[in-house]
């Protein structure tokens, strides 16, 4: 009899709980369109499928959430992943890198895919575990690593630390919870500070201070494992140092140490690299035709860095030498 006494006491309490969930729901304020970063269970954000508009611009992801590229039959794979530069933010699909290197490498008789791994605000973290959810499935023959803003961004939370967490148990159960109305009904009135929208906020507080998202010390870290798992699935790489307007001109600034982290990566591993400032430099144009802003590349900007890159990539001997780490 005790089984039967205990289902009569709890079906009580379930119905009580879903009822308040459906009250909950219905009084949730009206969601608005999806917007194009929204939450990860491993990567803190990412990007939602659909198109949108960017500073003036429509770009599309695909069901993956990753920027959709121009058809290619293309044997060959090439693989970009950074942030936002990498992405190409505020520029129509022509001037982005992707295509431009897939048309640079093309006028020096290599035909290859170019897909865009960059996302928007990804350090060297998320990156490694977009490439273990999506991008070594791919199959590239080369990687283009050009992230390094997102992580020197000076943030009130860690991603080694938040991502850590969101894979623990307890993290699982607050992704659980968080798809509760009641859930969100109640934190909105306890604290209507934290926002819902990434990039703090969504499942951990901030912290008091501000800091690096990635240390200069785990950002090697990262470059080294990227080499480790490029040569345990035999895929080249090549190194894109981004450009900045400070950076441009040599004024210091937090990021240095994180383009001397690249430079030696790619000196100690004899890879093929392009430092962006040194393709600004020689261009003879001001840094207005090369910068969108402080630090987004136009799609002039992203013209001469696929010729570099692709110059550089033929030079040593890619595709014919693998350009292994």
């Amino acid at each position: 009899m005790r089984p039967r006494r205990l289902l009569f006491a709890l079906v009580p309490l379930l119905v009580l709980i879903v009822g308040a969930e459906g009250l909950a729901r219905r009084l949730e304020p009206a969601a608005g369109p999806t917007p194009m970063m929204v939450p990860h269970p491993t990567r803190i954000w990412g990007l939602s499928p659909g198109q949108y508009r960017m500073e003036g611009v429509t770009v599309e992801m695909d069901a993956d959430g990753m920027r959709v590229v121009p058809p290619s039959t293309a044997q060959r794979r090439v693989l970009t992943v950074g942030d936002s530069s990498i992405f190409g933010h505020g520029l129509p699909d022509e001037g982005t890198l992707h295509v431009q290197l897939a048309q640079a490498l093309s006028t020096r008789g290599v035909e290859a895919e170019v897909r865009c791994g960059g996302v928007p605000g990804y350090s060297t973290e998320q990156t490694l575990k977009l490439l273990e959810e999506w991008g070594w499935d791919l199959a590239p023959s080369l990687v283009v690593v050009g992230g390094m803003w997102s992580d020197a961004q000076a943030e009130r939370f860690t991603d080694r630390v938040w991502m850590d967490h969101l894979a623990s148990p307890r993290g699982r159960l607050e992704l659980l919870v968080a798809k509760s109305a009641v859930y969100r009904a109640v934190r909105r009135r306890l604290k209507p500070e934290l926002p819902e929208a990434l990039p703090v906020g969504w499942v951990r507080e901030p912290t008091p201070q501000r800091h690096p998202r990635v240390s200069p010390e785990d950002y090697a870290e990262n470059l080294e494992r990227l080499a480790a798992e490029s040569r345990a699935r035999d895929v080249g790489l090549a190194v894109l140092t981004p450009c900045h307007r400070q950076r441009l001109v040599g004024t210091p600034a937090p990021w240095d140490r994180y383009a001397e982290a690249m430079r030696a990566f790619a000196t100690q591993h004899s890879l093929p690299r392009v430092d962006a400032c040194e393709v600004m430099r020689e261009s003879g144009l001001g840094a207005d035709a090369l910068f969108l802003d402080s630090l987004h590349p136009t799609a002039e900007a992203n013209r001469r860095y696929a010729e570099a890159l692709s110059s550089a990539l033929v030079q040593a001997g890619w595709p014919e030498a693998r350009l292994l780490p």
